[in-house]
């Protein structure tokens, strides 16, 4: 039954606008039927009177109590204080964990926290699983968590024991779809630009390319020009390139690039037709997978594969019919037109994810609401 509905759903049934109308139209007629058969069963005991009142109703929003922001290390300072700006913004306490893996970062804020703000109504915990595990037993009015999904369900597992609600901020594999339409020069820095921040550990950069076969030539040409006039210089200046958070990561890293089955870039050997390498189920580095696809219609099963619900979408097409097609048919957070990451320069949009790249929103009145 289930994946009857799916299948229905995926298939645009439920898009059209008509469709819905009918629907609704649909539903009124059963309820007008069903009441008519009530009344020759029962009578008309059963009518609704008319109802006339002078009260008015209002939305009365209040603050939830004792919020629990759990920040990740890629982003240790604005990741952390921008929630709690909208948990004290709504007025709420809040219990502050930085990531243990940036303990410079915890340890500035274990000591500027209490010096600005009311130590009352703030407190700033530091350590690691176990201290999150703990402070996840206790009933909070809210739960902020910034990281994996892996690490946001057994956070949402926690949560249920109490009821308390949560707002998820995961990872994503958000795909940059490149068509043959786009402008490819272009496409390419800003795909480079948006991959290799922060040496790819942010969690809107975009995870891989999915690009059409008959411009996979030129846009590769066009990535090894940007890698060579972007980082030809000394990689080892700290100042000219962000570095990766550890050696775990970084061995990680190199091992995951180690086992692929794709060709390298810059290379001197011919693009492939078509690239026959997987994506892995977590990158966040500077390693950025390029695979072809023949035609649009393709590709909503192909990213279904991968990720069906990613954080965001980078879409770079010049077609309005072609944007539109693969904005009602890729479900994902955001969907950015010819760039990448722009939304995250926009304070007042609300930043969420969708399905198993987060729950919930915050930025700007989002965080209040």
């Amino acid at each position: 039954m289930v994946e009857e509905l799916q299948q229905a759903f995926d298939g645009g049934r439920t898009r059209p606008i008509e469709w819905r109308r009918q629907q609704m139209r649909q539903l009124w007629t059963l309820v007008d039927v069903s009441q008519d058969k009530r009344r020759k069963t029962w009578g008309t005991w059963h009518a609704n009177p008319t109802v006339k009142s002078q009260n008015q109703s209002v939305i009365h929003k209040g603050p939830k109590g004792v919020v629990l922001i759990i920040a990740p290390w890629n982003y240790p300072i604005v990741l952390l204080l921008l929630p709690l700006l909208g948990a004290f913004a709504a007025g709420n306490c809040a219990i502050l964990k930085p990531s243990e893996f940036a303990p410079r970062v915890t340890a500035a804020l274990t000591e500027l926290i209490p010096k600005y703000l009311d130590r009352d109504c703030f407190r700033v915990v530091r350590g690691g699983k176990e201290v999150v595990e703990n402070l996840l037993e206790h009933p909070l009015g809210h739960i902020f968590f910034t990281g994996s999904t892996s690490i946001g369900k057994s956070i949402m597992a926690a949560a249920s024991k109490h009821l308390t609600s949560l707002t998820l901020e995961l990872g994503g594999k958000s795909p940059a779809i490149v068509t043959e339409s786009a402008n490819i020069a272009q496409a390419a820095k800003r795909i480079g630009w948006g991959k290799f921040l922060n040496a790819g550990q942010t969690c809107v950069a975009l995870d891989y390319v999915l690009v059409q076969e008959s411009i996979l030539p030129q846009l590769l040409q066009e990535l090894e020009k940007l890698m060579e006039t972007s980082y030809a210089h000394d990689p080892n200046r700290p100042a000219q390139y962000g570095r990766i958070i550890n050696t775990t990561h970084f061995d990680r890293l190199t091992k995951l690039l180690s086992s692929t089955h794709g060709i390298h870039v810059p290379s001197t050997a011919p693009p492939p037709h078509r690239p026959t390498l997987s994506i892995p189920p977590t990158i966040f580095g500077p390693i950025l997978p390029v695979l072809s696809f023949p035609t649009l219609s393709s590709l909503p099963a192909t990213i279904g594969t991968i990720d069906a619900t990613p954080l965001a979408t980078y879409i770079f097409s010049s077609q309005p019919t072609d944007i539109q097609y693969l904005n009602e048919h890729i479900a994902s957070g955001t969907t950015c037109i010819n760039d990448v990451m722009s939304h995250m320069a926009i304070p007042s949009l609300p930043f969420s994810g969708r399905g198993s790249s987060g729950m919930g929103a915050y930025r700007g009145k989002g965080s209040i609401e």
